[in-house]
């Protein structure tokens, strides 16, 4: 069972040494502070494409307002149509 010795931001190397029969364990998360310059460096090429995931409820919900007239660049809606008959 591991344990967290310390948690720091930024700490040094040093003031989060690990004792003797355990081992430190830093994980590495990204916060996009600045949502306009991070789209304008995946259209740049700086960022990956792959950094970037549609978030489908927002997209469907946005399709479902406005209907036919639904147009976001490199996206289109597919509409699947099923019948229901209830037995009696």
């Amino acid at each position: 069972m591991a344990a967290i010795i310390a948690y720091e931001d930024g700490a040094p190397e040093a003031l989060v040494a690990a004792p003797i029969g355990h081992y430190r364990f830093c994980s590495v998360r990204v916060v996009v502070d600045d949502m306009q310059k991070f789209v304008d460096g995946v259209a740049r090429g700086d960022v990956s494409l792959n950094a970037v995931r549609p978030h489908n409820p927002t997209l469907n919900k946005l399709a479902r307002q406005r209907g036919d007239l639904f147009a976001v660049a490199g996206c289109h809606v597919e509409k699947n149509l099923a019948v229901v008959t209830r037995a009696e």
